[in-house]
């Protein structure tokens, strides 16, 4: 079966729509897409700009191997703003690096940001910002202190939890604590901020997803079903099913149903990081794979004392 298309998320759109126009009339605001790995934050971010027209759009990506390169954010968004701007020239001169104050960095932001309203609206993005630099992050902190009536939106996409993710179709491992904590610095001080948690997609939307794959009438609405049961509309597990399985497999209550190779091996690698005692409870509440109490559960497993602390790395 095919990858699902973009479906759904019409009041989301309009949320990001609605923060938009308000920029674009001088009201600027920090829009932050918070949900977990592979919902669907980056797409949705990038389906709501696609609507929008008239606005200059700076995008800068976060990866985990880059938490360590100072501006590797701002670096990206220099790259798009006017290579002509004076304050681009007075950043890019002297190279971005350790020896550049971030507080610097931020003053230039804040001048490019204003060379680029006079010819439109400016959406400035951070996707996947748990893993910006630190640098990044205090540069964009003091452009964020300084939007009062500019044209400016600012849209960060964040997960939402630490989780263990392994590395697989964009779920990234795990993001410390600590780093969450320093984002969210990004917050304080910004005159309008809006959070924007993105939950699974509806089983309408599912259904929309399984009709794009080929799938009508009545098997349809049972897939369509089926697939929201096991997956809660969560479009990374989705993809996932839609690629290992065929249809009638998935209409089938009794088949066995297939995840992708990849978050197979993903799900392996964080069982096998767990206690021995983590790892007996999961194998034990999945051959259950029913609700029941933990001692029932610690029985199956095997496990003595208290079955509670086994679940607690889960």
């Amino acid at each position: 079966m095919g990858q699902p298309a973009f479906v759904g998320r019409t009041a989301e759109l309009d949320v990001v729509a609605q923060a938009a126009h308000k920029a674009a009339a001088g009201e600027p605001s920090l829009l932050i897409v918070e949900a977990a790995a592979g919902i669907g934050k980056t797409a949705l971010v990038r389906r709501a700009i696609e609507g929008l027209e008239g606005f200059s759009v700076w995008w800068a990506s976060c990866d985990p191997a880059e938490q360590d390169w100072p501006f590797s954010v701002v670096e990206q968004w220099l790259r798009q703003a006017d290579p002509r701007s004076e304050a681009n020239s007075m950043v890019t001169d002297r190279g971005l690096g350790p020896h550049v104050p971030p507080v610097m960095v931020g003053a230039r932001l804040v001048e490019l940001l204003s060379t680029a309203q006079e010819v439109g609206p400016v959406i400035v993005v951070v996707d996947d910002v748990h893993w910006a630099d630190e640098a990044s992050l205090t540069a964009v902190g003091f452009m964020l202190r300084r939007l009062r009536a500019d044209r400016v939106l600012v849209i960060a996409t964040a997960r939402t939890e630490a989780g263990a993710g392994a590395a697989v179709d964009g779920l990234e491992g795990a993001v410390p604590p600590a780093r969450a904590a320093q984002w969210r610095r990004l917050a304080r001080g910004t005159p309008r901020v809006r959070d924007l948690p993105l939950e699974g997609l509806p089983q309408q939307a599912v259904a929309q997803i399984v009709e794009t794959a080929g799938v009508r009438g009545a098997a349809s609405q049972a897939l369509a079903k089926r697939l929201w049961e096991l997956t809660g509309g969560h479009p990374l597990y989705l993809r996932s099913i839609l690629a290992a399985n065929t249809a009638d497999t998935l209409i089938d209550q009794d088949a066995v149903v297939l995840v992708s190779a990849s978050l197979e091996g993903a799900v392996r690698q964080m069982l096998a990081r767990l206690p021995a005692p983590a790892r007996a409870m999961a194998e034990a509440l999945a051959v259950l794979d029913a609700p029941v109490p933990p001692a029932v559960a610690g029985t199956v497993a095997g496990l003595e004392g208290n079955p509670v602390q086994a679940l607690e790395p889960l």
